[in-house]
Order: structure tokens, then sequence, then C-alpha cells
């Protein structure tokens, strides 16, 4: 597993790689509300399984397109993720931004769809590319990115 920094409207964002059968070990110590949790993820290709270590539950599939703050809170546990697939994703960290995360919602675009100017977006996915967007965007092929609100 390996992680390469970029930076997009003065954050840091993470992109992860995992290949086929690599695991990571992940503990949360008490239930975490979504807005508190200090990571945001967007996953770009590939296929991770969350499993609950105590009860071997799977608590989320990852593939593209998954983005962690549309997710139910998270139960305090130890969590395994394996990666199914060679798999891909961006995060951004508090931890490695002045403790603070921007305010970002997904961008999901399939080929031919289009995405309206004024807003600052990082494409994360088919390459990566922080770009502010002022007289729209189209997609010519699956496309996952951040939208940065408010930046």
């Amino acid at each position: 597993m390996n992680f390469v920094p970029k930076s997009a409207f003065g954050w840091v964002v993470y992109f992860g790689r995992m290949q086929a059968g690599q695991t990571w070990r992940w503990q949360v110590p008490q239930d975490t509300p979504r807005s508190q949790n200090p990571n945001i993820s967007i996953w770009l290709s590939g296929r991770v399984v969350a499993t609950r270590d105590s009860d071997g539950v799977v608590t989320s599939t990852r593939v593209p397109g998954w983005f962690s703050q549309e997710q139910p809170n998270i139960s305090a546990g130890d969590y395994t993720l394996t990666a199914t697939e060679d798999t891909t994703w961006a995060c951004i960290t508090a931890g490695t931004n002045k403790n603070k995360l921007p305010d970002v919602s997904a961008l999901r675009l399939n080929p031919g769809d289009s995405f309206t100017g004024g807003t600052k977006v990082l494409i994360c996915y088919p390459y990566i590319k922080a770009v502010n967007v002022q007289s729209g965007f189209q997609a010519t092929e699956q496309t996952y990115g951040l939208v940065f609100n408010n930046v």
C-alpha cells in the first residue's frame, strides 16, 4: 500500500493504492458520527471489503464512487479492509491539514455528463487535476472527484 500527497486549493489530498489481496487494519476507539470523522475519502477504482474483526460482519464494500461522507456513522471496533482488486482512492485527513477538513462533496460523472462552471473541482479519476471550472466540463469517460465548496 502506498500514498502520494497532492495539493488542491490549499488542502493536502492523499492518493492511496492497494494491490489485490492486501489488507489494512483500522481501529475505531469509539462510536463516531460521520461528521466528526477526521478523514474524507472517495474510492476511484477497484474494490475493498471492510469487515468488523469482532464478528466478521462486512460493514461496507468500497467501489468506485463510494464517498465516506454519505455513509452511516462508524461503530467502535477493529476493522480489516481487504482489497479484492487493485484499488485506488483519494483521502483528505485533518491531521495533515491543520486539524481541519474542507467542505467537499463527491463528483461522479458518466461519459457525456456535464458539470456547470463556477466551482473548484479536484478530478481524481481518470487523471488527477485541480480545476476551477468556469464554463462547464463534460466527461469523456467515467470521472470521479471532489467538489470543494466555499473555498
